[in-house]
């Protein structure tokens, strides 16, 4: 791809113009002594470095070993890393199609975007330094190089030669991303105390998060360097269940709480809107029907009626008003919905919204009373 600003015009440059070293024959001799202990490697990668210009470069090699007895091995720049300030830059060789890892040897170096593609193994010139590479030979190249350029802490680590640095280290790359403040603090506390990590850091670095989520001190010894790794990420683990049930409990509540507030809201708006309704009754001798003049009331309707009469939240409709026709014996026979505007019955409910068995004469009844209630929004509005 061309370049995109002046920093990977400037390392295409040096590329172009042979700035860029090439491998030493020292550096040779050691990368073939390495793959000499071990009969059965034919394909290995190691990095060196060269600055220009203030320009830091990491190159990456790929050692290849050519025919069946290999009497010839082939040193080839696959990959190169560049940063300065801030700024970093990746160029390479292009990769066949299917295997990304397979770099045409006779392409041309240039600027790549998509580095996290290259997946070659490193031997860095700042581990090689303290004669640890071992630790460090299945690390991407990639996420190495970008942890150690950019976080001071992570090179800390590469350089210490202390077993639980490495392997906090490679914990970190295997997992993909730096090492967190509250990790690295809990880190120090737990190595100032001497603790083993009992051969998982990464249940430890895990248990540390949790601490954090229970919101538990992560600088005493005693939470981040437990006698049982295990029995400490069991409890974490119960704690932050618990407090997630308490969470959960706590939204429950306030939900709760919402919700009496917008039915006290409610209730009000119905009083005020439908009080001068209240009161009215009319019947013959087989039928009375009623206004339902309280949320509570609709609520007995819906539950003894079976249908949606409180749960829709019709005490909420401002244009109509709820009927509730009864035999003589109370008996619920039927729910209807009158409009306040062209005074038709809206729906004549039974139970369960099945039709009443006396739909018509509960209906009539209602048509013959309808002035009641004209009357009392007149009244009202005198």
């Amino acid at each position: 791809m061309r370049p995109r600003n002046d920093f990977e015009r400037e390392l295409q440059r040096y590329i172009d113009n042979g700035s860029i070293t090439y491998v030493t024959h020292k550096q040779m001799e050691q990368a073939m002594k390495i793959m000499d202990e071990d009969k059965k490697c034919r394909m290995w990668a190691f990095n060196t470095e060269q600055t220009i210009n203030g320009m830091k470069l990491t190159k990456c090699y790929k050692v290849h070993r050519i025919g069946r007895d290999a009497l010839f091995t082939s040193f080839n720049l696959c990959l190169i890393y560049a940063e300065r300030d801030g700024q970093t830059a990746w160029a390479g060789r292009g990769t066949g199609m299917g295997c990304l890892d397979s770099f045409s040897h006779h392409g041309k170096v240039s600027i790549k975007s998509m580095a996290d593609w290259y997946k070659y193994y490193i031997d860095n010139p700042v581990l090689r330094s303290t004669g640890k590479t071992d630790p460090y030979s299945v690390v991407r190249f990639y996420n190495f190089n970008s942890y150690l350029f950019n976080d001071s802490r992570m090179e800390t680590l590469a350089k210490s030669g202390d077993a639980h640095d490495n392997e906090l280290l490679m914990q970190a790359i295997e997992w993909g991303k730096p090492i967190s403040k509250h990790v690295w603090a809990a880190y120090k506390v737990a190595k100032r105390h001497g603790y083993s990590f009992q051969g998982e850091m990464w249940k430890w670095i895990a248990l540390i998060g949790m601490l954090r989520t229970i919101k538990k001190d992560y600088h005493n010894p005693v939470n981040v360097c437990p006698a049982s790794l295990e029995d400490a990420w069991n409890n974490a683990i119960h704690a932050r269940d618990k407090q997630i049930e308490r969470e959960r409990h706590r939204r429950w509540e306030e939900a709760r709480m919402q919700q009496l507030e917008r039915d006290e809201k409610e209730k009000e708006n119905f009083i005020k809107n439908k009080s001068r309704y209240f009161g009215i009754c009319f019947g013959n001798k087989n039928i009375n029907v009623s206004v339902l003049d309280s949320v509570e009331a609709y609520k007995d309707e819906g539950d003894a009626m079976h249908h949606c009469v409180f749960s829709c939240a019709y005490y909420t409709h401002n244009d109509s008003i709820i009927l509730s026709a009864k035999d003589r014996d109370g008996k619920r026979l039927a729910t209807i919905e009158l409009s306040l505007t062209n005074w038709k019955i809206l729906q004549c409910r039974g139970v369960c919204n099945e039709v009443p068995k006396d739909y018509n004469a509960i209906c009539g009844l209602v048509r013959k009373n309808v002035g009641l209630f004209k009357r009392a929004k007149l009244s009202l509005a005198s």
